[in-house]
């Protein structure tokens, strides 16, 4: 069962500091989870959880962090916030 994708302000702004190609791999990310909401951490409704997942580019390790909100009920992610590590 698919979900939709929202993005909140804040998780634009965070986009859209990141490198283009990262930008890219977090947007599969996002279609990824939405294709397949088991993925998540199951939370109670209405509280934020985090999926982290990690790319190597150049020989550099990035570790993404998304801050998200499952809503069942209306079968959408709500995206939070973005943050990137290396």
């Amino acid at each position: 069962m698919s979900f939709g994708l929202a993005i909140a302000g804040d998780a634009r702004a965070d986009l859209q500091t990141i490198d283009i190609w990262l930008q890219e791999e977090v947007w599969d990310e996002l279609d990824r989870l939405a294709a397949d909401p088991s993925l998540l951490t199951p939370v109670p409704p209405g509280n934020s959880t985090v999926h982290a997942f990690s790319r190597v580019y150049g020989g550099v390790v990035h570790y993404v962090v998304i801050t998200l909100i499952r809503n069942d009920g209306a079968r959408t992610l709500t995206v939070l916030g973005v943050s990137v590590e290396t």
